[in-house]
């Protein structure tokens, strides 16, 4: 087992590149405190890079050091190539109790565009499907607008996933913005791109000198029947059970 060293703040770099793009100022502040009180209680996980140290787990802890001004800090010392920082770094991160996806996906995007891992390889050692590799990706394309959301959690991750299929940039826009202010459901952002497509498929097969298709500013809501009443709602208004899909001897 690596023994704790203290080390000088001063020769410990943040790592390249970081997971976390941008700091929770609160939790920075409240981390602060608490090293002042108490101390740095968690050792820094860094390893060797010349003459120096790059923290592999403890940017904010660093962060914190530098904002106290402490001249050395306990790091345990570990021997990594660069493929194993980056799955040790996405390891710590995903044990946090409120990561920062955006800067996640961005992370992942970074290291498998450096071809230091690949998808499958970060998949494996994250223990993580392929799916949700792919998706950290997605993520990390999306526009900015869509981003914020996702940091400030004003928009589901399933519903961005969803809407970012959308190709028309100011429809996405439009329909993100508006899903954001009705709270919209993974499900109903399923059935509005599916909506949309269609509407492109009309307009991309209509006949020449055709008036355009408007594509609406709202996302379409789609509306299903109530097997009983047979009055239409929203899928998420509507209550599933299990039947029989052949011979059902209930009465019709």
């Amino acid at each position: 087992m690596n023994e704790v060293q203290n080390i000088n703040v001063q020769l410990i770099d943040r790592p390249i590149p970081p997971v976390r793009t941008r700091f929770n100022e609160e939790e920075i502040v409240s981390l602060t405190e608490s090293i002042r009180e108490q101390g740095l209680l968690v050792p820094l996980l860094v390893r060797r890079t010349g003459e120096r140290y790059e923290v592999i787990d403890g940017d904010c802890r660093l962060e914190a050091a530098y904002r106290l001004r402490l001249g050395q800090v306990p790091c345990m010392v570990r021997d990594a190539t660069d493929s194993e920082t980056h799955v040790l770094r996405m390891l710590a991160n995903l044990d946090r109790n409120d990561p920062d996806v955006v800067s996640e996906a961005i992370y992942i995007a970074k290291v498998v565009s450096s071809g230091a891992l690949t998808i499958e390889q970060f998949s494996a050692k994250l223990n993580r499907s392929l799916d949700w590799i792919e998706n950290r990706l997605a993520i990390a394309e999306m526009p900015d607008y869509m981003q914020e959301f996702l940091r400030t959690k004003e928009l589901p991750l399933g519903v961005a996933l969803q809407l970012v299929q959308v190709a028309d940039a100011r429809v996405r826009e439009q329909w993100t913005r508006s899903a954001v202010l009705s709270g919209m459901s993974v499900r109903g952002a399923c059935d509005a791109l599916n909506e949309y497509r269609k509407m492109k498929f009309v307009q991309e097969t209509a006949a020449e000198g055709a008036p355009p298709l408007q594509i609406p500013e709202q996302p379409p809501i789609v509306l299903y029947p109530c097997a009983i009443c047979k009055e239409h709602a929203p899928l998420d208004a509507l209550r599933f059970g299990r039947i029989h899909i052949q011979d059902c001897q209930a009465p019709q």
